[in-house]
């Protein structure tokens, strides 16, 4: 009985090895990521088990156009950063914007998607309403920004926010962009950056109106925030350049989003 035992988990072992070589190896020059996300909708949904979205959906396009294969896993955006770090597996997720931080961590593809311009959405009682720009904002001590852990909000922001040491508050739970948009309609927090597409979705989502926050595009922050598939190291440059191809090649069909 030991010996069919001992027989039984050697051959499960031989087999799921098989399935890993098949799954992160490269075979004949293809090779198969495994594609990380995190549900956000308008902008990365899962529909009958393909990810979907105004992000996810292009990303999802370009990878079918460049005949790559890849396995969908859903992971927090933290754990997605931390193990495309270990370049273990051939490791790729969707929507992140380019900033130094990450640039000498991650493999980038061209731009998938844009979060546009940028709105500051704020607290009634906290933001006064004659403000018209980010930097005001950022300086001021007795404000306090709400963003997602390990999320960025540009260079331009980030850097700005560094300088001036602003209060900021991460948070991290399943649901975060609703949460976060509570936090500043109740007052716990003054203010946020979003985009246009996601804001527009929340308000109809949650049944908001408009006036119940101070609403804004800055005059100082006007650039849009193009948004990448990013990937481990561990994953061929060849790979990238076929990705980058057939994102070019549907590029005319890319909508604007956000993801941060």
């Amino acid at each position: 009985m030991k010996t069919l035992v001992w027989i039984f988990l050697i051959s499960a072992s031989l087999v799921v090895t098989l399935i890993l070589n098949v799954i992160y190896a490269s075979d004949e020059g293809a090779t198969h990521l495994l594609l990380r996300y995190q549900p956000r909708p308008p902008f990365l949904e899962l529909e009958s088990g393909k990810l979907s979205g105004s992000c996810g959906g292009p990303a999802v396009r370009a990878l079918e156009e460049a005949k790559i294969p890849f396995t969908l896993v859903a992971n927090p955006p933290f754990r997605q950063l931390a193990l495309m770090q270990t370049a273990e597996y051939y490791d790729c997720s969707v929507g992140w914007l380019k900033i130094p931080e990450r640039i000498g961590l991650y493999k980038y593809s061209d731009p998938v998607c844009d979060d546009g311009v940028w709105l500051v959405v704020g607290h009634k009682g906290s933001v006064d309403r004659s403000i018209n720009k980010a930097e005001t904002l950022l300086k001021d001590r007795n404000l306090t920004l709400i963003n997602r852990k390990n999320y960025s909000f540009g260079e331009w922001v980030d850097s700005l926010a560094k300088q001036y040491n602003t209060k900021i508050i991460y948070i991290e739970n399943a649901e975060i962009t609703p949460q976060m948009f509570e936090m500043i309609r109740m007052g716990r927090a003054d203010y946020t950056f979003v985009s246009p597409w996601e804001f527009e979705y929340l308000l109809k989502r949650f049944k908001w109106a408009p006036t119940d926050f101070v609403v804004f595009q800055p005059v100082d922050n006007i650039t849009t925030s193009p948004r990448h598939i990013i990937c481990s190291k561990k994953v061929p440059d060849e790979v990238i350049r076929k990705i980058n191809q057939a994102i070019q090649k549907l590029s005319s069909s890319v909508p604007k989003t956000e993801n941060k």
